[in-house]
């Protein structure tokens, strides 16, 4: 009896947990266009790349796994930017160094692709809930994908490549 009221609560947790993540995570559906300013503190506008497959990656300059991400999307704006896909590294810069750190880091790490400050509303939005999160946004301008976490190239190319060939 003990063994099956344990069983019973273990999987009672699980659907909680599993019920709770599915609730606050991003949903697919219309993409939330936008303005904001990049980390030179000029005005920029999710608007301007319509018709293009977007890649925003959700990541700060604290996160480890956000670092261990970088380099594979270096590797994929060369690779993919004239194949009409942009990555867009959004930032979050609440109460962090700010944006003069983040250009040095920038720097420092070869960021290849837009580097745009994140604001809480764009995070509520998107439902970003942890660093990284990458959103995949359609040429109609739909959330393709939601991934949480670092990612693969190989996986990611297969997604762009899906997206291009739209």
């Amino acid at each position: 009896m003990k063994k099956i009221l344990n069983y019973i609560f273990y999987v009672a947790v699980v659907v909680f947990v599993v019920f709770y993540f599915y609730k606050i995570m991003p949903k697919k559906g219309p993409a939330y266009f936008f303005k904001t300013t990049n980390i030179k503190s000029q005005k920029v506008d999710l608007n301007d790349y319509r018709g293009r497959v977007v890649v925003l990656d959700f990541w700060g300059v604290w996160c480890p796994p956000c670092r261990k991400m970088i380099p594979k999307l270096v590797n994929l704006s060369k690779e993919y930017k004239s194949k009409g896909v942009s990555i867009i590294g959004m930032h979050v810069v609440s109460g962090y160094r700010g944006s003069a750190f983040t250009k040095k880091f920038a720097k420092k790490y070869k960021i290849n692709y837009p580097t745009w400050v994140s604001t809480r509303e764009i995070e509520k939005k998107y439902a970003v809930k942890s660093y990284p999160t990458i959103i995949v946004i359609d040429k109609k301008g739909e959330i393709r994908e939601v991934i949480i976490g670092t990612q693969s190239e190989r996986k990611m190319r297969k997604i762009l490549d899906k997206l291009i060939a739209e």
